[in-house]
């Protein structure tokens, strides 16, 4: 358990250590109306709960490092509605609330506290959910303003940006990397044409 891994890494770097990534999630798709209150409690648990946990025992050895940071993988699902499920959203929404309430109460012990809000990322487990039926990106890609979904080693730059001097002067802050998703309203004429598996808009006749 966290128990178990507070101690290993006290014993490795000999109580200090200088950065803790909380990159953890689990979601069940469905309506509101259908998800039962265990489904509820063990993604709040699996995805909120953990990193609440695991911040609060691996603070004093975070207190002891050298400029150190945590850093929370949230989600787009957290920032805006993505249809994946409003629990799965709420918690992670909760850990960007999480990132800025502990930014502020540990920056005077040193440590910086942020958060990467990713979008729909080509990790193995998309792939293998896709796999059936790759054209179910399409959407995706046509909805994202770079034309596609994000590869693992973008989602971990921004990680890793944040463990850097260069993000010294940085906290409390949710970085969203989302090809520019949550940047895109609604498409006007200015807008480029629909992508590949995007439907163009439909006639609106006006009413009477």
């Amino acid at each position: 358990g966290r128990e178990a891994l507070v101690a290993r890494a006290r014993d490795l770097w000999g109580g200090a250590v200088d950065a803790l990534i909380n990159n953890v999630g689990t979601n069940i798709r469905k309506p509101i109306q259908d998800v039962s209150p265990d489904e509820y409690e063990g993604m709040m648990a699996t995805n909120c709960g953990s990193c609440f946990f695991l911040c609060q025992q691996m603070g004093p050895l975070l207190f002891q490092g050298q400029g150190a940071c945590v850093v929370n993988v949230a989600s787009v699902a957290g920032v805006t509605s993505s249809g994946t499920g409003v629990p799965y959203g709420m918690t992670k929404a909760a850990m960007g609330q999480l990132t800025k309430g502990l930014a502020c109460e540990w920056a005077p012990k040193g440590v910086r506290v942020n958060c990467v809000a990713p979008w729909m990322t080509l990790t193995p487990l998309l792939r293998e959910a896709v796999a059936a039926n790759p054209a179910q990106l399409d959407a995706v890609a046509a909805r994202t303003p770079l034309g596609r979904v994000a590869h693992p080693e973008e989602i971990a730059s921004a990680v890793v940006f944040f463990m850097l001097p260069a993000s010294s002067y940085v906290t409390g802050q949710t970085l969203v990397v989302d090809g520019g998703l949550t940047a895109n309203g609604f498409a006007g004429p200015c807008a480029p044409e629909p992508g590949p598996g995007r439907p163009r808009d439909k006639e609106v006749r006006p009413l009477g």
